[in-house]
């Protein structure tokens, strides 16, 4: 099914945008078609007669977004499962004694995995802009200053352009009704970050599409009403696909917290910080490096892995990048932890598949060792910065 219309596209008239930004376009709208056939097949949700009012209801004019939404499109029965669900995957009720709180939790996990993917996904711009300039001969930081202005020119000329997620309200919603019956709502997505829950700003354009297009016709209470009434007359087979899927969970969607990379204090002599990072060199070459990082990051790697100084001849080089980037746009030292830090055999994690896991004393040897990193390789009027959406130069 491909839509040969572009409803709600950043087009201001025929021809008025370039080919790449129409293939852009086209190719969201042709995702949501995709996600409407896996919601509504039996083969991919078996469940869709039963829920299918409430999927509608959430492009209706937004009739699910509070708790007091959840308690009249869902029965008691639902409500207490999904709430055993998601405690199994490490988000629980906002309040202990309304489990249909759980839906804030999950809207409030849903903003979170959103709001912290963009900044890797504008440090990954910035990285692939200098390569192009260093390719094109350029210094590298007259590389970085050329890549940075592009950033900013397009961030501050173009009104449209946001590097923030517009689909939290459709995606919180489908979570909180599809996870629970084992749909795994983060592969509708076409992003190439697992489980950032990020769509695009177009996801509303689902209801476009059958069969979410004659679902979502009605008023709130209507749909409300018949998805109370289908939930409770298929109770039974609701049931067992909950329990069903509560005994498939494999890993949390948050693990225990740990420690976020700190900044180093301005006031700690750089000899004591390039003392410790030699100390623990050693053992991040035992732990990262011959064992894991390098397996998949350095050629002649099979995996299709970024090439990075992974290995031990060259982590003057991996030093210089940790340091250059730290505290800024893409900060690498983040990035790494970002990895290491997510549950292991989830999406996303570092080292992938069965390779051996990162253990709790390696983590915390890598993050002693990338706290040693202050940026001083560049100043900071030279950082491009990221906060809320908005590049921030000075």
């Amino acid at each position: 099914m491909v839509q040969k219309t572009t409803p709600g596209s950043t087009s201001n008239g025929p021809g008025s945008d370039g080919p790449g930004i129409r293939m852009f376009d086209e190719m969201y709208l042709n995702n949501h078609c995709r996600i409407n056939q896996l919601i509504s097949s039996k083969e991919t949700n078996p469940n869709f007669e039963s829920v299918k009012f409430a999927l509608g209801a959430i492009f209706a004019g937004g009739c699910i977004s509070r708790t007091e939404d959840i308690k009249k499109c869902f029965p008691e029965y639902y409500i207490q499962n999904a709430k055993d669900f998601f405690s199994l995957r490490g988000i629980e009720s906002q309040d202990p004694n309304d489990p249909a709180s759980t839906f804030a939790s999950v809207d409030a996990h849903t903003d979170k995995k959103q709001q912290a993917y963009f900044p890797d996904r504008l440090g990954r711009k910035l990285w692939l802009l200098e390569e192009r300039y260093r390719e094109q001969g350029f210094e590298e930081e007259e590389a970085y200053d050329k890549a940075k202005a592009d950033i900013v020119a397009t961030q501050n000329t173009r009104g449209d352009v946001r590097d923030t997620e517009m689909s939290k309200n459709i995606v919180s919603p489908l979570r909180y009704i599809l996870e629970p019956l084992g749909v795994n709502v983060d592969d509708f997505s076409i992003s190439v970050d697992p489980m950032s829950y990020t769509f695009g700003d177009f996801i509303g354009n689902m209801a476009n599409f059958e069969p979410l297009k004659s679902l979502s016709q009605g008023s709130c209470d209507e749909l409300a009403a018949k998805s109370m009434e289908a939930l409770t007359n298929n109770q039974a087979d609701i049931k067992i696909s909950m329990k069903n899927s509560c005994d498939k969970v494999l890993y949390p969607f948050e693990m225990e917290e740990l420690d976020a990379i700190s900044e180093v204090s301005e006031q700690i002599e750089e000899e004591i910080r390039l003392t410790q990072r030699k100390e623990l060199r050693g053992k991040v070459q035992d732990y990262f490096y011959e064992q894991d990082c390098a397996f998949c990051h350095t050629p002649p790697s099979q995996f299709g892995a970024p090439d990075m100084p992974f290995d031990s001849e060259r982590m003057d080089e991996f030093d210089k990048y940790m340091d250059q980037s730290a505290g800024e746009l893409g900060d690498s030292r983040l990035r790494v932890w970002n990895r290491i830090t997510r549950p292991p055999g989830g999406p996303g994690h570092m080292p992938p598949g069965s390779r051996k896991h990162i253990t709790a004393q390696s983590r915390e040897v890598m993050k002693s060792y990338l706290e040693t990193f202050v940026g001083k390789n560049r100043d900071e009027p030279k950082k491009l910065k990221f906060n809320l959406g908005q590049v921030v130069t000075d």
